[in-house]
């Protein structure tokens, strides 16, 4: 196999010279790429890779009252935004924990040392323990100009 960059797309090809993957830039904002499989098995574009310049970090919070906050706990990270917002949907793992934390927050972070939050997306429980779920809230008045509550 080889691997070769032209004209800003990285290809890989077998040894007769077809391309057996082809990882291009696109318009997509964020950097992100699209990945287009070209062996006889599969047709044409297969799948929307992540986005290079964030990851997306999963925080349970049990309290939030003004500008405080108590028991913010990191539960997880995803390479895309659909699968933390897929995860909090299905409650995976149970974050609510019997109502111990009513608060979902996903944060876009910059990979590296000391990393910034670049945005956030908020959940608050409603209904029981067995018929409730997480739903969009808009992040916490008192919380507005604090950022940074999974990583960093």
């Amino acid at each position: 196999m080889k691997q070769e960059i032209k004209n800003n797309i990285y290809y890989l090809t077998d040894e007769n010279g077809k391309i057996l993957l082809e990882i291009a830039p696109t318009d997509f904002p964020e950097n992100q790429i699209i990945l287009t499989n070209k062996t006889d098995k599969y047709a044409g574009p297969v799948d929307l890779l992540f986005d290079e310049s964030k990851f997306y970090f999963v925080a349970t919070i049990r309290k939030v009252e003004g500008f405080e906050v108590s028991g913010t706990r990191i539960v997880g990270y995803f390479r895309t935004l659909q699968e933390a917002k897929d995860c909090i949907a299905k409650n995976s793992s149970n974050f609510y924990k019997d109502g111990c934390y009513p608060y979902v927050v996903i944060e876009g972070v910059e990979p590296g040392l000391y990393p910034a939050t670049l945005d956030s997306i908020w959940y608050k429980w409603e209904g029981n323990s067995e018929t409730g779920g997480y739903k969009r809230i808009e992040k916490p008045l008192g919380l507005k100009s604090i950022i940074n509550f999974t990583i960093g």
